[in-house]
């Protein structure tokens, strides 16, 4: 398995941040993370002039909520997305750049081959 030192392991990710837009009349912010009951949760805020023209409100807050039995369906998907492209447009083209990745990040993660 690849280890990291203790003294580099990152705290695992509970929330994240995965869009933060700010213009004129529009600001726009999304996150991801998991819930207290373990559910997948985007949460989202949209603020400004543009958004109270079109819902009479400058604040419009909306939640996406994916019970927690399906999170691993969801983490599959999106890995199939990533890797499903053809070679030169996929952002991960192999299990190396997945490792990679992995490494980038801080995630342990374990190899195994066979010859």
């Amino acid at each position: 398995m690849h280890q990291l030192k203790e003294c580099c392991r990152p705290e695992l990710v509970r929330k994240i941040k995965l869009l933060e837009f700010r213009s004129e009349g529009l600001s726009v912010f999304l996150n991801a993370g998991i819930n207290e009951r373990g559910d997948l949760e985007l949460e989202g805020q949209d603020l400004g002039a543009s958004v109270e023209a079109h819902w009479g409100d400058s604040d419009y807050e909306y939640w996406v909520v994916v019970p927690k039995d399906y999170k691993d369906t969801v983490l599959l998907w999106l890995l199939k997305e990533r890797f499903d492209a053809t070679p030169q447009t996929s952002p991960l083209k192999n299990d190396s750049e997945f490792m990679e990745w992995l490494k980038a990040k801080g995630i342990p993660y374990q190899f195994n081959s066979y010859v």
